[in-house]
């Protein structure tokens, strides 16, 4: 995959994905240095929600990405207002309403209401808790745009003029978020989920915890991002007291074994 280098104020580089306020384990900051897209009323969200069904003829999936350049990577960060420091509070906190073990059979990654999510199909293996289908849909945060579907929010920060409309179509921006990988196709995975039934994402999940409710098997162990403390901003996320307990890997048989008792 290539990347294209550029010169871009690096403001923009805390793009849209900070401003996702729909999600319940997120409490944003910072909303004024970044594009207000809080979501005003469910009737704004199902006309976001037909403009982006519209555009599924020039939907994007992790098999199309070594196809394209990267523009830029936007790493996005928010406070959590509930941190799972380890499995055991994870499980105890009840806070999910389905727990599954499944395999990520593809993704397709989706630019909503301005933020980028990666829209996983993950076949069940095993449910710890809660009743799913054997197919499930799981939006999980970060993934890819297109550089045109960003032009208006990059424009006043960077000169595009350089770039015809088809270059932007096979521009893209890699928006990561608390630096966290994204998932990868034939992932085995642990996920805890909460529900997004009712909403006009139709009958799927989001993570719970968000990318830190996502557990992915790692020969032997089970593997989760890392949550990284900035503790030189007294502004960030320095505030997070237990932090020398926070458990990045767990084993396969103490993981599966816990969630099913």
């Amino acid at each position: 995959m290539k990347k294209t280098s550029i010169g871009i104020l690096s403001c923009m580089l805390l793009l849209s994905m900070v401003s996702c306020g729909n999600m319940d384990d997120l409490s944003v900051q910072n909303l004024s240095e970044t594009k207000d897209v809080i979501i005003e009323s469910e009737a704004d969200l199902e006309e976001n929600n037909i403009e982006y069904l519209n555009k599924n003829e020039d939907s994007l999936y992790s098999s199309d990405i070594s196809n394209y350049q990267i523009f830029s990577v936007a790493n996005s960060e928010a406070a959590l207002k509930n941190l799972y420091y380890n499995i055991d509070e994870f499980i105890d906190s009840d806070s999910s309403d389905a727990v599954v073990k499944g395999n990520i059979e593809e993704i397709e990654y989706v630019y909503i209401d301005g933020c980028a999510y990666s829209k996983l199909t993950v076949e069940v293996e095993e449910t710890y808790k809660g009743e799913v289908q054997e197919i499930i849909t799981v939006y999980e945060d970060g993934g890819y745009t297109r550089l045109s579907d960003e032009k208006e929010q990059i424009e006043p920060h960077a000169d595009l003029s350089q770039y015809t409309e088809e270059e932007m179509n096979n521009l893209l921006i890699d928006h990561t978020f608390m630096g966290a990988e994204h998932s990868q196709v034939g992932d085995i995975v642990i996920l805890f989920l909460k529900s997004n039934e009712g909403s006009i994402l139709g009958d799927s999940y989001r993570i719970t915890c968000s990318v830190f409710g996502r557990y992915t098997l790692n020969n032997d162990n089970y593997i989760r991002t890392e949550f990284l403390v900035e503790n030189d901003n007294p502004d960030g996320v320095s505030t997070y007291s237990n932090m020398d307990t926070f458990e990045v890997s767990v084993s396969k048989s103490v993981l599966e074994n816990k969630l099913s008792q």
